[in-house]
């Protein structure tokens, strides 16, 4: 696959059933959270460079349920302290970030990025747009040069701008981890890292 089929790919989001987790089985619809009011959409920026032994227990739960329910990935680590080209600190130099290695030119892991990211942004049962990702304190991703956050809820995925240029055109050359093709980046609100959003109180989670 291309860098350019791939990186238009995900305007489908497409989904397959041999996935672990799938919109089918969107957790936020299990009636030990859907009943539970949900939290509204949330961006905490960064704010300086943490402690690499102070992750939150909201990372640390997160962690562990992407090893459940997204098994064919793996971490690639939350603490990296930089600044971003905006001026601003990354969220993973605030330990509120992590990236889950899942290579969009592999076909099952693709599909499993992709089932995941419309997990996170389906509708649940109520009618609440991005339910799961409200619910964990989800306030943005990145993968295949696209990108979601809370700050801008329901403009859905947009263009990541290291993969296009002003008119955009996809660009050439581009590095795979910059443009997130490797891996899913995401991020967590201040509530969801400190575990306090409905998601995370809730049994649900730790199944």
């Amino acid at each position: 696959m291309t860098l350019a089929i791939a990186a238009v790919a995900i305007a489908s989001l497409a989904v397959a059933n041999a996935a672990s987790i799938r919109p089918s089985h969107n957790p936020a619809n299990s009636p030990r959270v859907l009943n539970k009011p949900i939290e509204g959409f949330r961006y905490d920026w960064g704010t300086g460079c943490k402690a690499a032994n102070a992750i939150p227990p909201g990372m640390h739960a997160l962690n562990r349920w992407l090893v459940r329910k997204v098994p064919r990935g793996e971490s690639w680590g939350i603490h990296n302290c930089h600044v971003l080209p905006g001026g601003h600190w990354s969220l993973h130099s605030d330990n509120r970030a992590i990236d889950w290695h899942l290579d969009v030119t592999n076909r099952k892991d693709r599909r499993e990025a992709y089932n995941l990211i419309h997990t996170m942004l389906a509708k649940d049962d109520k009618g609440n747009y991005a339910a799961l990702a409200r619910r964990m304190g989800i306030q943005g991703f990145i993968y295949n040069c696209h990108f979601w956050w809370a700050r801008n809820p329901t403009a859905g995925m947009q263009r990541y701008s290291y993969c296009y240029d002003s008119h955009g055109h996809l660009r050439h050359g581009l590095n795979p981890t910059l443009a997130h093709m490797d891996h899913v980046h995401i991020e967590l609100n201040l509530p969801g890292a400190r575990k306090k959003t409905s998601f995370w109180r809730s049994p649900v989670s730790r199944h």
